[in-house]
């Protein structure tokens, strides 16, 4: 089980592996129940979440998504 801390604005990601295909993570999904979040603990301005799922999913805080650089722009030539 993974436990993470989420204060209000914060979000999380739910995200296929990069490896994992449409049947594999149907599969996972059924075999293990589909995907389970308790709430452990509520503290203030805080929730602690428990997160059960299949080991085809990446769970990732939003803020630590990659985001991708931007490309360069080019300029046109005349």
């Amino acid at each position: 089980m993974l436990v993470l801390t989420r204060k209000p604005g914060e979000a999380l990601l739910i995200e296929p592996e990069d490896t994992a295909t449409a049947e594999t993570l149907a599969a996972e999904l059924l075999a293990h129940g589909g995907l389970t979040v308790w709430i452990r603990e509520i503290r203030g301005n805080s929730v602690r979440l428990g997160i059960e799922a299949p080991p085809t999913l990446k769970i990732l805080r939003a803020e630590l998504q990659r985001k991708p650089c931007p490309s360069p722009r080019r300029t046109a030539k005349a």
